[in-house]
């Protein structure tokens, strides 16, 4: 972009330049109208027909979606030979990003990114939207741990009669679904694939296939198993991830919901879980306001019972020599 045009459509001041991609660029831009920061993706200007009718898609699709997960549309238009998006402007970074920088991510930090975008994925479905690009780079990852899905550049509605030409691959080659990769229709399951490619690459470190070239990669996709993930990571957490990346459609998690239902269930198994404040009162177990409990296995009687540990670790270990083995409850599970 010259500087020459960094106004367009006699709103939008273009500042700072994000990114550059294979479409066009991403600038930082201040809405002067509103008085507001947004992103604006700006269309390079050698690019064909087809690909502005595309980049019009993009915007429709945008347009239609409405979740917390997906960055918002504000506005498209077309400045002479500029057509641009207006969007949300996210403070945040690409996963792609975080990845280069940690390789590996917590168990439980990749099924909470893996459940979110699965919800907004969810969301896009429901009106008939494939995405067809689900990879780190179009996940962005804020401070607080949200994640928001962005460019549907290549998104594709279901109802759409202007599908891909059979034959035509559509996607990025690391997380392209096999039956994108065949050069078919790519369909929600083909999400959900992809999804799950981008769950490996934050357990394993990378993708789940690699090669010389995007070819190379296209027909491991198709053809070759991923490589087990690592015996670390816990079992429920493999089963989703290599069910995902089931060669057959049907044999993965068969919606969206359903994938972000089990991220959470495994999710919640993994997290530490506070102690429960209790006291035995009369034989029955109630809440205590202001105490952790510790259960203890009496060794004069066959049955258990709760009882207050008020003062810290130094009472637990004295109760532990008077009473025998102490089990805290369930920390650490």
């Amino acid at each position: 972009m010259r500087q020459s045009e960094s106004m367009l459509g006699g709103r939008y001041e273009l500042t700072d330049l994000i990114a550059v991609g294979g479409m066009g660029e991403v600038w930082r831009a201040t809405d002067t109208v509103l008085g507001r920061d947004v992103a604006v993706k700006v269309l390079r200007t050698d690019n064909p027909a087809a690909m502005v009718s595309r980049f019009r898609d993009e915007a429709r699709h945008m347009a239609a979606l409405s979740h917390p997960g997906i960055a918002r549309i504000h506005d498209y238009g077309e400045d002479g030979t500029s057509a641009f998006l207006v969007m949300e402007l996210v403070p945040g970074e690409p996963l792609s990003r975080k990845l280069a920088r940690e390789t590996r991510l917590p168990v439980t930090t990749a099924l909470s990114y893996l459940a979110q975008t699965a919800d907004a994925l969810s969301a896009a479905h429901a009106i008939d939207v494939v995405h067809r690009d689900i990879k780190p780079g179009n996940l962005l990852v804020l401070d607080d741990g949200t994640v928001k899905v962005t460019d549907f550049g290549i998104a594709r509605a279901l109802s759409s009669n202007s599908a891909t030409v059979v034959g035509t691959v559509i996607g990025t080659p690391q997380y392209m679904s096999p039956e994108q990769a065949a050069g078919g229709t790519a369909t929600p399951l083909s999400d959900i694939y992809a999804l799950g490619a981008v769950g490996y690459e934050m357990l394993a470190g990378h993708p789940p296939f690699s090669g010389d070239s995007p070819f190379a990669v296209t027909l491991a996709q198709v053809h070759h198993v991923p490589p087990d993930l690592p015996s670390s990571i816990p079992v429920g957490v493999r089963s989703l991830i290599m069910r995902s990346l089931a060669k057959h459609p049907g044999a993965r998690p068969q919606s969206a919901t359903e994938f972000a239902d089990e991220a959470r269930a495994l999710q919640r198994q993994l997290m530490p879980a506070p102690v429960e404040a209790l006291e035995h009162v009369e034989g029955d177990t109630t809440r205590a306001n202001a105490s952790t409990v510790a259960m203890t296995t009496c060794s004069r009687s066959r049955h258990t019972e709760f009882r207050p540990i008020r003062s810290g670790r130094s009472n637990v270990r004295s109760q532990q020599r008077q009473r025998g083995p102490l089990y805290v409850s369930p920390i650490g599970q």
